[in-house]
């Protein structure tokens, strides 16, 4: 497959992604954006909650486990050999469309959709009435936001290392928008996170040629 192609079917698939949520967001009457915002204090938060996810992808990539090395070198070849040549606003593009498609359908409409239906995240708005309820909906959550993750891993499980390791990753972007309520901010955590990966990644692969 051509990297022209590949481009193509990738903003394809993850934008796919993304209407789907929003296809089915409808049907619920769910609005998959409630309580999205933007300004100076949500940029810096999407700086501040990427910094530990790329300290985490480095610590892996430093850790001496065949599993993980195994992982980094599919990683590697992977975007060799569909992503070599990438322009910075095709990475940009495509990291965008996976931090929008991904994050509309596992942190939109599945998590927030199952807590929403269920009647939970009212409780969450409303902990300040009452600890134990709370504590209830606050059990519920994580319940809610392992399981979505555990769809989030399964969906990435190129091996079943990468399926520990993308369902933690899910547990984080849950747990942002938990501790947020505004999915822009999962949304780019994920697209910033992809980005500064592939630009690595792309970067070892140039200096490779260059050795």
């Amino acid at each position: 497959m051509s990297c022209k192609r590949f481009f193509l079917k990738s903003i394809i698939f993850e934008g796919g992604l993304g209407v789907i949520a929003l296809i089915f967001g409808f049907l619920l009457g769910l609005n998959l954006f409630r309580g999205i915002f933007f300004d100076v204090w949500v940029l810096l938060r999407i700086i501040l909650f990427t910094v530990p996810l790329l300290i985490f992808y480095f610590i892996l990539k430093s850790l001496p486990f065949e599993n993980l090395r195994k992982v980094d070198r599919l990683v590697f070849e992977f975007v060799r050999e569909y992503m070599n040549g990438f322009s910075i606003w095709q990475i940009a593009a495509i990291s965008l469309s996976a931090g929008l498609g991904e994050e509309l359908l596992f942190r939109g409409l599945l998590q927030n959709g199952i807590l929403i239906k269920s009647g939970f995240q009212e409780l969450i708005n409303n902990s300040t009435v009452d600890v134990l309820i709370w504590n209830r909906a606050s059990f519920y959550s994580v319940i809610v936001v392992i399981f979505v993750s555990i769809l989030f891993g399964a969906a990435h499980a190129l091996t079943k290392t990468y399926f520990v390791i993308a369902s933690i990753i899910s547990i984080y972007f849950g747990v942002i928008l938990l501790m947020t309520n505004n999915i822009i901010i999962p949304i780019a955590v994920h697209a910033l996170y992809d980005f500064v990966v592939i630009v690595f990644i792309m970067w070892r692969v140039s200096d490779l040629k260059g050795t």
